[in-house]
């Protein structure tokens, strides 16, 4: 993948249910806090609108989607006050978990992100740097994500 595939402006190449899912970051945001959308609101956005992706590369490590949940929600919780703007700008390590998900759709030569990309993307930032509350080794690597993925599995 080239290095301007990371970069994320806009929408284009993600789903109906990705889109679903993005949706309800917000929400995520409203109701347990932030000051903007961060890689832990996509996770419980995506326990919530896709839990059977999530639990697919998650639970096959003996962790609970419900510890997870949990874990993350205790993580955000202290970040601030729930926003209450209209707009809430999504911060720049959730646009490159954005964009990295719209790379990985392309380089699997899938038609739109969805919600196993996206979980895709959050492993392997979640390898680079934590994610707020997420205990480290929550997702399968990155590597067999990506093979179930391909695989259609």
């Amino acid at each position: 993948m080239d290095s301007d595939a990371y970069a994320f402006t806009d929408f284009e190449g993600f789903g109906e249910e990705a889109l679903r899912i993005l949706f309800f970051t917000r929400k995520q945001v409203t109701q347990w806090g932030g000051q903007n959308v961060s890689p832990a609101h996509l996770l419980l956005a995506l326990v919530e609108v896709a839990p059977e992706t999530v639990s697919r590369f998650v639970a096959r490590r003996g962790v609970s989607i419900e510890s997870v949940v949990t874990d993350v929600k205790a993580g955000v919780a202290g970040e601030s006050a729930p926003a209450v703007e209209l707009e809430i700008p999504i911060s720049a390590e959730l646009e490159g978990v954005l964009g990295r998900a719209r790379a990985e759709a392309r380089a699997l030569r899938h038609d739109a992100v969805d919600a196993g990309h996206l979980t895709l993307a959050l492993s392997i930032a979640a390898k680079e740097r934590p994610v707020a509350g997420l205990p480290e080794g929550t997702f399968l690597p990155p590597e067999e994500i990506r093979r179930s993925l391909r695989n259609g599995t």
